[in-house]
Formats: C-alpha cells, sequence, structure tokens
C-alpha cells in the first residue's frame, strides 16, 4: 500500500532507470518492497525524480565534492536555464506518537477487550494531557503510560472492569485508575454505536522549533552545507503523516506550516526555498474520491542565492506532472503492520447493479477463483449482494441463474489504479436452463 498506485510507482521506476543508473534503481526498489516506515521516503524520491526529470535534467546523489551528497542535482531544460541542488525529506509525527503511545495505548485495549469478548464500538476512552514549557514554546505530554509500561494501567483493577463488563455487559461502567499520575478514564456503554478516543490535539505545533517540521528542515540544511555547493539550494518536504506540515495556525497559540518555515529561513539563508507536498483526504459520503496532492512554494526572501520567477515555474510544472495519489500519508503510516501493506488499494466492496449486469472487482474476484476468499465472505462481507434487485435471501447471480438466465458477456475495464473492474452482463432466459416457451 502507497500514496501513488503501484502501477504508477512501477511505470515511474521504469521510466527513472533512463535517469539512474542500475544500483541506484535497485536501491530504490528494495526499499519500496521493505513496505516499512522509511519506504514512503523513497516512494516520493521516486516520484520526484521522474517529475523533475520532466523538463530538465537530473542527477540523483551527486558527488559534488562535498563530504555529504544532495538527493537530487537539476538543471532545466529550457530557455530560461537555472539549476539548484536540493534534499528530499517526508516528514512525519513518528517521533510525536512515540512521546505520546495514544494509540498504540488504545490497541492495547481493543485487545484486551476483544480478549474478554465485548463490543469495541462501546467503548469510551478519554485522554488528558499537560503543557510542557511556556505557551509560545510548549508541547503536549499525554498522562498515559510509556509503551513499555501499560500494565501501569491495564493492570488486574482493570482486568476485573472488563470481567465485571463480560459478566453484565448491558449495564454501562467507567474506570478510573487510581494513580494520579495517569488521566485516563475508560467507559463502557452497550447504547454507544462506535469506538471513540477523546484527547488534546498534541501533534498541533505551539512551538516554532520544537516540531517535526523545523526538526527536518534544519537537519536537511546541515547536510547541503556539507555537500559543498555554490549555488541554490532547496528542500523538498513531502508528506509522511505530519500535522506541522498541514497546519493552518487557526487553533489557540499554534503555528502555521508557514511561520514554521519562515522563521527556519531567517536562520539558514543558504537555503533558498522550500517546496511542500501534501496530501489531503477529502470525506464524501455517498462515493469514494481520491485524495488530492498540494504543492506550495515558500521562497527564502534573504537567501544568499536566488531563482527569482523559476521557482515559481517549477512548482508550477511539477504541479502538471505529479501523479494522482490514491491513499494519504497518514492511511498509509496507519497500516504499516498489516498483511495488506505490500499490495494496492482495491475495488473490493465495491458494486454496480442493473437488473442485467453486476460490475465489482476483478481482484476479489481473482481471489474468490483462487480459494483465497470463500463464498460467504465474498458475497455476504465483500461485496452485500443481497438488494432490491434480488429476491429475499438471494445474490445477484443467485437470482439470474434462478430466472434462468447465463451469462451474455464478460468485460475487464481496466484502470490504472491498482485494481481493474469486471462486468458481467446476463441475457434473456436461456432454454439451456429454463422452460420452453411458445414465440411471442
Amino acid at each position: 500500500m502507497a500514496i501513488f498506485a503501484r502501477r504508477v510507482l512501477q511505470r515511474l521506476i521504469d521510466e527513472n532507470s533512463k535517469v539512474l543508473n542500475r544500483e541506484q534503481t535497485l536501491k530504490l526498489v528494495k526499499a519500496l518492497n521493505r513496505a516499512d516506515e522509511h519506504s514512503l521516503g523513497f516512494e516520493w524520491e521516486v516520484v520526484l525524480i521522474n517529475v523533475l526529470s520532466k523538463f530538465g535534467k537530473v542527477e540523483y546523489e551527486p558527488d559534488l565534492g562535498g563530504t555529504s551528497r544532495p538527493d537530487i542535482k537539476f538543471e532545466s531544460g529550457y530557455k530560461d536555464k537555472f539549476s539548484f541542488v536540493a534534499d528530499i525529506a517526508t516528514v512525519s509525527d513518528r517521533g510525536i506518537e512515540e512521546y505520546n503511545p495514544s494509540w498504540d495505548f488504545n490497541r492495547e485495549l481493543m485487545r484486551l477487550a476483544n480478549k474478554y469478548k465485548l463490543k469495541l464500538n462501546c467503548f469510551f476512552v478519554g485522554i488528558r494531557g499537560e503543557d510542557e514549557g511556556e505557551s509560545y514554546d510548549r508541547k503536549i505530554k499525554l498522562k498515559i503510560p510509556s509503551k513499555g509500561n501499560f500494565g501501569e494501567f491495564f493492570n488486574n483493577d482493570f482486568k476485573a472492569f472488563l470481567k465485571e463488563i463480560s459478566g453484565n455487559p448491558g449495564v454501562s461502567r467507567s474506570f478510573i485508575p487510581k494513580t494520579a499520575s495517569i488521566g485516563v478514564s475508560v467507559t463502557y456503554n452497550p447504547a454507544q454505536s462506535a469506538s471513540i478516543m477523546h484527547l488534546p490535539a498534541y501533534t498541533i505545533p505551539y512551538s516554532l522549533t520544537r516540531n517535526p517540521l523545523y526538526r527536518v528542515l534544519n537537519e536537511k540544511a546541515k547536510q547541503l552545507k556539507k555537500a559543498n555547493y555554490n549555488g541554490v539550494m532547496a528542500i523538498f518536504l513531502c508528506d509522511g503523516g505530519c500535522n506541522s506540515l498541514n497546519n493552518d495556525g487557526h487553533a489557540r497559540n499554534s503555528y502555521a506550516t508557514k511561520q514554521i518555515i519562515d522563521n527556519f529561513f531567517r536562520r539558514h539563508p543558504s537555503i533558498s526555498f522550500v517546496l511542500t507536498f501534501t496530501i489531503k483526504k477529502e470525506q464524501y459520503v455517498y462515493s469514494r474520491r481520491n485524495p488530492r496532492g498540494t504543492i506550495l512554494l515558500y521562497e527564502n526572501s534573504a537567501a544568499e542565492h536566488k531563482i527569482d520567477f523559476q521557482s515559481t515555474f517549477l512548482a508550477k510544472e511539477l504541479r502538471k506532472f505529479l501523479p494522482d495519489p490514491v491513499n494519504d500519508a497518514n492511511y498509509v503510516v496507519s497500516n504499516l503492520t498489516h498483511p495488506s501493506r505490500k499490495v494496492g488499494l482495491s475495488f473490493n466492496g465495491g458494486v454496480q447493479m442493473t437488473e442485467k449486469t453486476i460490475r465489482f472487482s476483478s481482484r476479489a474476484l481473482l481471489m474468490f477463483l483462487a480459494g483465497e476468499t470463500d463464498q460467504k465472505k465474498f458475497f455476504d462481507e465483500n461485496h452485500l449482494f443481497d438488494s432490491l434487485l434480488c429476491s429475499p435471501g438471494k445474490n445477484f447471480f443467485a437470482q439470474q441463474l434462478n430466472e434462468g438466465k447465463l451469462i451474455k458477456s464478460i468485460k475487464l475495464q481496466k484502470t490504472n489504479e491498482d485494481d481493474d473492474w469486471i462486468e458481467i452482463e446476463f441475457g434473456i432466459p436461456d432454454p439451456a436452463i429454463s422452460k420452453f416457451a411458445v414465440p411471442e
């Protein structure tokens, strides 16, 4: 599972092989195939190498004589030539999540609740936090145990709480630990329809420097200085699931992405501009829509080297060639340990029906034919074929068979995403399996 369709990434790898040597290509492919927490950064490198190569010359990790190699050296192929070196950095909230392991805490709670065969949707988890530092330079520490010490909360008292629920699941109950240093309450409500976790927004940047965005910018600026390059230097910041990379500053006392980058520019005149690449997932109630990619340009007005209007031109060209994402970074990161991380997004579960046709995922069909999915799961869980077009208790195929209809045609509708559509059309009642009829 990746931000961009795996089919698209393979096409980019093929095209990049004309720009990169075999060792460089092999390095990137191996990193992508690992599908681990570092793979997302290499995915962005594959994409940006390809996009830049569409309108200029790209060198990957060139040796410029310094003690560090930049990720990219670029020279435009247009009349008004310009060049720069850049480092590509994928920014995430991983460090903050390790400091405040709320999701791991919630997963452990769900694991224990499942062990007692309780309904997970009935739990409400409230987590308090406390400020560390001054109001203008603070961060939030959640009042939960560290990852290795969850047992301080999930102790015998908590297990007795779960056991009480198991004995009488129709009664609401709450659990608050006796330890004052832990600010967590768990409520079980049998009438609740979905599990809820309420906690402070601890990934929002409340400091200009104590956040993942500034930390990565600072590290990359130091690396680029070691490359021994006298010219325009830039940093490409890519979305790896980072709040400070997408923050508008509307939260009280928080800092917007632009404020953090401007503060960085004041301290690093060697960096001429920063480009951010973010993926925003938009919610649609009635249809599945892919997330949207956004590129923003930030120029350093006090930079030692400038490319003036060319940086705006660069951002425009990048927008033109950047492939469409299919996942947002947060979704990819949250599924790093899931078996599906090494396959692309499927259309599984999406169905369109008329009285004569049905359209569904070709991968779902292949998994069914291969025996990876049993019939019950294929019909009931994946596609829910019972509908107004079917008799009660009948799936679409059983309905057609019951009416004496056979398959008229099967079409494969190819896409640029990581699945295709199968459309099956049924004809009129066929005497091969239905009663003979008087001609009309």
